[in-house]
């Protein structure tokens, strides 16, 4: 842990935890070596909450001196100098989201109908109401999924997904030089106020 994050101390149980929180710290001596059990006594979340983000995406884990990745399992052994990371959001891990439809698959990509109010991809708070995490959830046995373009959250349309680095490359290639058509239809509830606006 650098100087200037402090990791909360764990509240008495009368004591209502956080809504939103982020620790950062590294794994010291005396420290607990279980990922789950380190988190709970960094933080005043219930094994349960440390459980839930665990599974939405909100907990990273590098080792000393690289950037982390996404870590989901919290039976996770720790070793010392680890970066521990966990950005925890209720509002944003309590979030059900809406479902993605596959209309069809190529083996190399995936063609699929993102609707409204589902993101793309997810945030270091967690990536369970985006596509490219209910994509990876979907395929059996487990493939590689690679993001090729995006839509806004509100959005709703077709998303290309990569399931291979060379397709991810080629499709993105195909986006750039314009070859791939995009078409956006926009409907504005409500009435212009004037002519020009």
């Amino acid at each position: 842990m650098t100087a200037n994050q402090q990791i909360p101390s764990p509240q008495k149980s009368n004591q209502k935890p956080a809504d939103r929180l982020v620790v950062k710290g590294r794994v010291q001596r005396g420290d607990p070596q279980n990922l789950t059990a380190y988190l709970r006594a960094k933080t005043t979340l219930s094994t349960a909450r440390v459980r839930h983000a665990l599974e939405s995406g909100a907990v990273w884990l590098g080792p000393q001196g690289r950037s982390g990745k996404r870590l989901r399992d919290g039976s996770k052994r720790l070793k010392i100098g680890d970066r521990v990371e966990l950005y925890y959001d209720k509002s944003i891990l309590d979030r059900v989201p809406p479902q993605a439809t596959l209309l069809r698959d190529f083996g190399r990509y995936s063609v699929w109908y993102k609707p409204p109010e589902l993101l793309t991809q997810g945030s270091r708070f967690g990536d369970h109401c985006a596509l490219l995490r209910q994509a990876a959830l979907f395929f059996k046995p487990k493939r590689p999924v690679y993001m090729v373009h995006r839509l806004d959250r509100e959005a709703d349309g077709l998303i290309l997904l990569a399931h291979h680095v060379d397709a991810a490359g080629q499709l993105s290639q195909l986006f750039q030089k314009r070859e791939i058509l995009k078409q956006y239809r926009v409907v504005v509830l409500g009435q212009r106020k004037s002519k020009g606006a």
